[in-house]
């Protein structure tokens, strides 16, 4: 039984380690892969946040570029017209500035008439609908080619559009948007948006974007090589590498947006682009996976309360298998007792003549009829203990004088007892109560017989009662040898005696504390042992009243 607990014990233990150690490793890729999830929001976030700026933008182009259109100044062109064509290219222009480029529009021929006669209609219908592409042809056509006094009204009118143009280079407008937009995906997490016109800036150590990145770090991400004048792909390839390294040397992460408004510029001068750093801390991340957190925690708690439970079970099975034993045993020899007396008794009715003396048979007789109520007793005992736990068990209370009644156990015990006994009582509250007599009677018999039976030679008990206002508190104490402490909790379980290895003479069956604790129960009162060591136990009863 032994080698297979512990075996059982084992192959539990290394079950519980197996599921903590994948538990883990579960949660450790549950947090890679919800760091991945924060880097990817944070590319879509970056995105839709140029988006939304470059919309922004455009909006305020298009009102400037409104006032800054004069509709009597605006001439035409066919640019591009083929015979079977529905459509013209028709150009724009402004006549003040007769030498600006054209801006082109596509118009159906069915119209053309009419957009020659009046172009501003069209002109705004375009500028309306146009994005920044279209609306950088139409600044450069109308606005763009003069050098204004510094004073006019256009001077600070294509100051205004050229801040417009040119905005996604200051970097405040389109910080709070994507500040808003992480907190619209509820992350309150630290960015920081920085804007390069050119990818060679990243080959210098001590540029702009290295100390606005990292600081004065000496350790400064750096290329391999200058590729400023590659091919496109490559120089796109050489900023996710950079923003890569900036990732494992700064403990942020970095997503990169290059800006291809121009592909001719681009390739020539090199590919703007905007980085976003996001500082994420670990609980951050947690965060957002506190469900993955909280089911493994759960999870493990679950399986911890099941394992205690049933290691809990298996070894109360085993401690009630060794009671029922012992119980067994104690009864077994306590049933044989009475039993060989009585039959010793008829035997030698039967074989030597007793019937012929009235003494000698009084006296076998006598003893058969003692024996067997002893044996009765215990029967019903043993069979009655079910009996008082039940739910459905009921008490028959009655009105009695206790004083009397302890008064009278006292005296069978000090008369029947065998050792020298001294029972002393102390009342001190009121005599008449409201209790099942006859149980309660065999409760202070049953603590009674107790004391004697493992007490010393000499025994001295000592009982006091004391009223309160709703209950009656009786102690009982002794001058016994004591029970052990780790055998305390235990006393008043059915089936428990206390070990003896040096001592077999005092018998008994385990359940005299267990009925007194039961009747007491009933009488929706309690008893503890408040006290037990060498000098004796003491056990108090609280009986409501």
């Amino acid at each position: 039984m032994k080698l297979r607990l512990r075996f059982l014990i084992a192959l539990s233990v290394l079950a519980t380690l197996a599921v903590i150690i994948f538990q883990i490793i579960w949660l450790k890729n549950s947090y890679q892969l919800s760091k991945e999830k924060i880097t990817n929001d944070a590319k879509t976030v970056l995105d839709e946040a140029i988006i939304e700026h470059r919309e922004l933008v455009a909006e305020q182009v298009r009102g400037l570029l409104i006032k800054a259109i004069n509709p009597n100044d605006i001439e035409t062109q066919v640019h591009w017209k083929m015979p079977d064509s529905q459509y013209v290219q028709l150009g724009y222009r402004t006549k003040r500035f007769p030498n600006a480029s054209w801006t082109t529009f596509k118009v159906s021929r069915k119209e053309l008439n009419k957009v020659q006669r009046n172009p501003y209609p069209l002109l705004l219908d375009r500028i309306d609908k146009g994005n920044l592409d279209v609306l950088d042809g139409v600044y450069s056509t109308f606005v763009g080619i003069v050098n204004y006094e510094t004073d006019s009204w256009e001077y600070k009118l294509q100051d205004s559009l050229m801040r417009c143009f040119y905005l996604h280079e200051d970097t405040a407008v389109l910080s709070k948007i994507v500040k808003k937009r992480f907190e619209r995906l509820n992350y309150h997490i630290s960015t920081q948006l920085v804007y390069q016109k050119g990818i060679n800036e990243i080959y210098n150590k001590k540029s702009t974007v290295n100390k606005v990145l990292q600081g004065e770090a000496t350790d400064v991400v750096e290329m391999v090589s200058d590729n400023r004048y590659h091919r496109l792909n490559e120089q796109l390839d050489s900023l996710n590498v950079y923003a890569q390294k900036l990732t494992l040397a700064n403990h942020k992460m970095y997503v990169v947006k290059p800006i291809l408004n121009d592909i001719a510029n681009t390739l020539h001068f090199g590919v703007p682009f905007i980085i976003l750093a996001v500082e994420v801390s670990p609980s951050d991340i947690i965060s957002q996976m506190l469900v993955s957190v909280i089911g493994s925690f759960l999870l493990l708690l679950l399986i911890g309360i099941c394992l205690a439970y049933m290691f809990y079970t298996i070894l109360k099975q085993k401690k009630l298998s060794e009671i029922k034993d012992d119980f067994i045993g104690n009864v077994s020899h306590e049933l044989k007792t009475p039993v060989t007396t009585a039959l010793a008794a008829i035997q030698g009715m039967q074989h030597f003549d007793v019937l012929k003396s009235k003494e000698k048979t009084d006296l076998y007789l006598n003893t058969a009829a003692k024996e067997m109520q002893r044996l009765s007793a215990m029967i019903d005992n043993i069979l009655n203990i079910s009996i008082y736990e039940q739910s459905d068990f009921s008490l028959h209370v009655v009105k009695f004088n206790l004083r009397e009644m302890l008064t009278e156990v006292i005296n069978i015990q000090e008369l029947h007892s065998k050792k020298k006994v001294n029972i002393e009582l102390n009342y001190q509250a009121r005599e008449e109560i409201l209790a099942d007599k006859t149980h309660l009677y065999n409760v202070f018999i049953n603590l009674l017989d107790n004391a004697i039976k493992y007490g010393r030679e000499d025994v001295k008990v000592k009982i006091e009662c004391v009223g309160g206002i709703n209950s009656l508190k009786i102690n009982i104490s002794d001058n016994g040898k004591g029970i052990p402490e780790i055998y305390q909790v235990n006393i008043f379980e059915k089936f428990f005696r206390v070990p003896s290895i040096n001592d077999h003479s005092v018998k008994g069956h385990g359940l005299g504390l267990s009925y007194v604790r039961n009747i007491l129960e009933k009488h929706k009162g309690e008893i503890k042992l408040i006290k037990s060591d060498d000098n004796g136990s003491i056990f108090s009863i609280d009986l409501p009243q």
